[in-house]
């Protein structure tokens, strides 16, 4: 909407993955092949500038979507909707450019289909807000961080300095790569479900700059998933993923010759933080990484945000199993939220945590809760 006049606001354009049209007041753009992959909007756009072909550009960056096949709590994916990310002009909602393992054509965008494992293993829903990095503070947006509903996180890189003969060549190097961060993806639908925007936070370490990529997962679509019995019944489906915090080690995104050809990290299995809370993931030798709300699958599950602060990761978990609020005329309100409090990078934090080998939290109530940043 163009809000610029409160009292008559106008439409500037819809995108309607339905009937895979852009719909404008003076016109419609028809045959947008991509937006046929498109599954149902959940994702908050993300406003940055880019250029693209050579010319500055205000866009939206907004995940492909949510397949409700999901609704499924053992729901493995293959039709491909909602993978990957889309770029729209935000003044015009043209689709500029998009990445996925669906984008083996441009489909009406300049569509990223370098097929390499990364790109191919781009098959999950994303519905989370795209995290934008702009890496030299030049106004534009360099990386682009998130993660999907198979268990997977990714980084893609951007050049905002492509070259070429033209606009279209230019448009063509646009995105230099796609890069799988970490795979945790699991049959049966147990992979842990990545529904929010990772936090991510840049470190000094013995080698140079890292970046710790946070990413926290839960069944948003199913919470009460488990196999917890709640007076005598049981308490919906008996599959879920073991969720948890995962932060991954991104060693490559401030090299300096990352537009280059970087000897990129190889990326290895995240190492567990629940046998090393009081020592940490030393950022050398290792990808990063992940601590388990419990051992008991489901019972607790990471909803709303997470947030990156001052050397400190605040996670929202939701305890299925928790008091709540009972009630003789109704079902009443089910389990408890927290706060969890990490420390960055490597999980150790400066200070004993209440519990050995449990990281410090606070109950903030009865349901689903979130908590937000404010002055303290």
């Amino acid at each position: 909407l163009n809000l610029s006049d409160l009292d008559n606001p106008e439409l500037k354009f819809h995108i309607d993955p339905a009937s895979s049209k852009i719909y404008k007041p003076s016109s419609t753009t028809t045959g947008v092949t991509a937006l046929s992959y498109m599954g149902q909007s959940w994702s908050k756009p993300t406003i940055a500038y880019v250029k693209f072909g050579g010319v500055k550009k205000l866009v939206m960056f907004v995940g492909g979507g949510y397949d409700p096949g999901y609704e499924n709590a053992a729901y493995d994916q293959t039709n491909g909707i909602g993978a990957g990310v889309y770029m729209f002009d935000a003044n015009n909602g043209d689709l500029l450019w998009w990445t996925s393992a669906n984008a083996t054509a441009a489909g009406g965008a300049e569509a990223f289909t370098n097929a390499s494992a990364a790109t191919i293993n781009m098959k999950y829903s994303v519905v989370s807000q795209i995290n934008a990095i702009d890496r030299d503070s030049d106004g534009l947006v360099d990386n682009l961080y998130f993660g999907d509903l198979g268990g997977q996180g990714f980084r893609v890189d951007l050049n905002n300095a492509a070259t070429g003969a033209d606009a279209s060549a230019k448009k063509g190097n646009f995105a230099k790569r796609v890069v799988r961060l970490f795979n945790e993806h699991a049959t049966g639908g147990v992979s842990p479900r990545f529904y929010e925007m990772p936090s991510v936070s840049i470190h000094d370490s013995d080698n140079g700059y890292v970046a710790a990529v946070a990413f926290s997962s839960g069944n948003r679509s199913s919470p009460l998933v488990g196999t917890a019995v709640v007076n005598g019944n049981q308490a919906g489906s008996t599959t879920s993923a073991t969720d948890g915090v995962f932060v991954v080690y991104d060693k490559d995104v401030a090299k300096i010759d990352l537009y280059g050809t970087p000897t990129l990290t190889t990326p290895t299995a995240l190492s567990s933080l629940n046998s090393n809370m009081s020592t940490g993931v030393a950022i050398n030798g290792n990808s990063g990484w992940k601590y388990t709300y419990s051992s008991t699958a489901g019972a607790y599950k990471g909803m709303n945000e997470l947030y990156a602060l001052d050397g400190m990761l605040y996670v929202n978990v939701f305890h299925r199993d928790g008091t709540g609020i009972g009630g003789a005329c109704g079902a009443g309100v089910k389990g408890d939220s927290y706060v969890y409090q990490f420390c960055l990078p490597t999980g150790k934090c400066p200070f004993n945590t209440t519990t050995s080998g449990v990281p410090n939290s606070v109950k903030l109530g009865a349901g689903i809760l979130g908590a937000g940043l404010g002055q303290g």
